[in-house]
């Protein structure tokens, strides 16, 4: 029988961590630039995880991983109310597990999944942290960007698995094929090799030519250029890539 997407498992895209080669140095620099505090330090599963805050609410996770495990690069998140049937679809749909549903205390039950592009997601069902990304006062998590090889199997597998509804087929950038409603930070899909998800935080604050934050970034030891669809592509100092823009849809 055909699961309906009512009986669907919530599946919002709500979370994200920076895994890092340096990760001193990555707090550093989002704190500078978002004003974002050391909310909270923990070990989750042996790694040396934290969390950065603003306001006393949990914007996002960093974790440590090795000088050898270059590039510094995200995980998002879909946070859902029911990881295990979630976990199902997602094997149901052809995608895989790279990390088994596991519970970290009170943060709550986390698991990795593959999709058939071989890009990664990661999958959190919260205990008692509640995931504030989407609502920052300086730069909420407004999207994410990934690019795959089959970017139309992509928006199945993703419609499939999650419920996520296609708003559009086309974006504002000639890049993207596809636009998708998750319920929290919309995704976007593009062509090309395979890729990782890249966030998307818009900023409440004046963009106009793109030359002070892009001045701020570098300064602290990032880059920063304007790309196309209204965006600006920048970089931590670790590598790690994220985008930016003034408005919640791209």
């Amino acid at each position: 029988m055909t699961t309906t997407a009512a009986a669907t498992p919530s599946a919002l895209l709500g979370w994200l961590d920076l895994v890092s080669t340096d990760i001193e140095c990555s707090c550093e620099f989002l704190g500078e630039l978002f004003a974002w505090h050391r909310f909270e330090r923990v070990q989750l599963d042996g790694i040396d995880y934290r969390i950065l805050g603003e306001g006393g609410v949990p914007i996002l996770g960093a974790e440590q991983i090795r000088p050898d495990q270059v590039p510094s690069r995200w995980t998002l998140f879909v946070v859902t109310d029911h990881i295990v049937g979630l976990l199902q679809r997602v094997l149901d749909a052809g995608g895989a597990l790279s990390y088994p549903a596991t519970r970290l205390d009170e943060f709550g039950t986390i698991a990795m999944i593959t999709d058939p592009a071989g890009s990664t997601l990661g999958v959190w069902e919260a205990r008692s942290l509640v995931p504030g990304s989407l609502h920052a006062n300086v730069a909420p998590l407004v999207g994410a960007r990934l690019t795959s090889p089959d970017p139309h199997a992509t928006i199945e597998f993703l419609h499939q698995t999650f419920a996520w509804e296609l708003t559009s087929a086309a974006g504002s950038a000639a890049e993207v094929v596809g636009t998708l409603s998750t319920g929290g930070a919309f995704a976007q899909v593009t062509a090309g090799g395979r890729g990782e998800w890249v966030p998307i935080f818009g900023l409440n604050r004046d963009l106009t030519g793109g030359q002070a934050t892009a001045e701020r970034i570098v300064a602290l030891g990032g880059t920063c250029a304007e790309a196309s669809g209204g965006l600006w592509r920048a970089t931590e100092p670790l590598g790690a890539e994220f985008l930016l823009t003034c408005s919640t849809q791209s």
